[in-house]
């Protein structure tokens, strides 16, 4: 019933609607729409004015807890925590390293590793001359090498070297001679250097003593008692010199020196041959010591040769 009174109402509204003018009703139609206009535009302006109260009642989150101060030092880096932490992690990096170095060097450790896996006495070990190695690298190139003995007696090695004669000694009084050789199993290990400061040291002592340079391939002896290389041990064993030409007077008292002489082709056939051996059976007399200064034993033969002739 009430649909239909409405439907009635709207078509009596058009029939009216159609009985007026044309202006009259376009005024109608845009006033309905500035009273729609202005109605949403007072929503909005309510809706924007409501933003703003809300904004300017905010309570900001962000409050001054203290002034800032200027810092005395930096805060960045900390030099003194750089610096332990380095200390400690250099030491514990070097450590670790000089542990498996150790763990893997296949090598002789000390004397006592020696003595129980070679059956054999150890007299003395003679430690590194950092004096006298800075001197070989500076001369060695050169016409002269110092002896250790006569420059630094006072030296850690020579005090080594002085325990070793005190051991010879003694065991030189079972020995079937008095000839020493002085060997090594490879070249640069310091065979030269203990043969030459040891002779030196027996003379020191008052004793006769002659040193031979019996490394015929690369011995450099004369270099230490600054003579001549020849004529020595190969001349004199080819034939080519006597015995008193061979035979250097040193500027160590009661030293003498054979030199090696010009490197010949064969040196293990001429040290094996029987001038050697009647050289050593004729000077044995002569001298209170003879120290015979050996090539590489792991290199060639000539030290294993020159082995049986010695006491």
């Amino acid at each position: 019933g009430q649909l239909a009174a409405i439907n009635k109402q709207i078509g009596e509204l058009n029939s009216t609607l159609k009985q007026l003018p044309d202006v009259q009703r376009q005024y109608l139609q845009l006033y309905r729409e500035v009273e729609v206009k202005t109605q949403l535009y007072t929503a909005l302006l309510n809706s924007y004015q409501q933003l703003r109260i809300a904004k300017a009642g905010e309570i900001g989150n962000v409050r001054i807890v203290d002034t800032a101060v200027e810092p005395i030092e930096p805060i960045k880096p900390k030099k003194l925590q750089i610096l332990l932490l380095s200390i400690f992690l250099g030491g514990f990096i070097g450590a670790l390293i000089a542990l498996l170095r150790n763990m893997l060097r296949s090598g002789i450790k000390d004397s006592g590793q020696i003595e129980n896996e070679l059956d054999l006495p150890v007299y003395a070990t003679v430690p590194r001359s950092p004096i006298q190695e800075s001197r070989i690298k500076i001369l060695k190139k050169k016409k002269s090498i110092p002896i250790l003995a006569v420059k630094n007696s006072d030296d850690i090695a020579i005090e080594s070297l002085r325990s070793i004669r005190t051991a010879i000694h003694f065991a030189l009084a079972n020995a079937k001679n008095n000839i020493i050789m002085i060997a090594g199993p490879s070249p640069e290990v310091g065979k030269s250097f203990i043969s030459t400061n040891l002779a030196t040291i027996f003379a020191q002592g008052n004793k006769r003593v002659l040193l031979i340079d019996a490394d015929m391939r690369r011995g450099y002896i004369h270099k230490y008692f600054d003579v001549e290389v020849k004529p020595g041990l190969s001349e004199f064993l080819s034939g080519q010199a006597d015995l008193q030409k061979v035979l250097h007077k040193t500027q160590v008292t009661n030293l003498d020196v054979i030199t090696r002489g010009k490197s010949p082709t064969n040196p293990s056939e001429i040290l094996s041959s029987n001038q050697f051996k009647e050289l050593l059976e004729q000077l044995q007399g002569q001298y209170d010591h003879i120290i015979i200064d050996t090539p590489p034993v792991l290199a060639v033969t000539d030290g294993i040769i020159i082995s049986q002739y010695t006491g």
